[in-house]
């Protein structure tokens, strides 16, 4: 059996019980409570919330045509870095090309080779060449794309 509230004036808490005495309600002693009691009583144990505090620095503005421009300008800095990259890989596939034509020569030039393994080495060659001629007209491919897009970025910037 629970204990009831016997307060003359019990102050209803959430949970249905008395906040003096902490007992259980009896629903007919509530009617008692003043409503001017009740909500001082109320008033006095809730504590207020926090209220966040709003920063009032102002709001930075964003410059869209400043940035798009530095945008554009750094893809157009990718194009050279892109061209000078294949720039360099085009000198070394050539450099690589003559080391192995130069030892395709020497090997041809001892008698001991046969006419297979020269024939290889020219097909080997050949091969190694397109490779590396893809390879660069690839990168080259990208530095113009790069290029292309950033100066159509640039020109854009403006006209406006």
């Amino acid at each position: 059996m629970t204990k009831k509230c016997v307060c003359s004036k019990p102050v209803p808490n959430f949970d249905g019980t008395c906040v003096t005495c902490n007992k259980l309600l009896d629903w007919d002693n509530t009617q008692l409570v003043e409503p001017q009691l009740e909500n001082t009583i109320a008033e006095d144990d809730i504590p207020a919330p926090a209220v966040p505090k709003i920063s009032t620095r102002p709001a930075q503005r964003i410059d869209l045509p400043t940035q798009l421009g530095s945008a554009a300008n750094e893809v157009v800095r990718f194009s050279k870095i892109f061209k000078s990259i294949g720039d360099t890989l085009n000198v070394l596939n050539y450099i690589f090309i003559g080391v192995m034509v130069l030892a395709l020569i020497l090997v041809a030039a001892s008698d001991s080779a046969s006419g297979m393994v020269f024939f290889g080495g020219i097909l080997f060659i050949l091969l190694v060449w397109v490779i590396s001629w893809i390879q660069t007209a690839l990168l080259r491919g990208l530095a113009s794309f790069f290029l292309m897009r950033g100066l159509r970025e640039l020109k854009d910037l403006q006209v406006k």
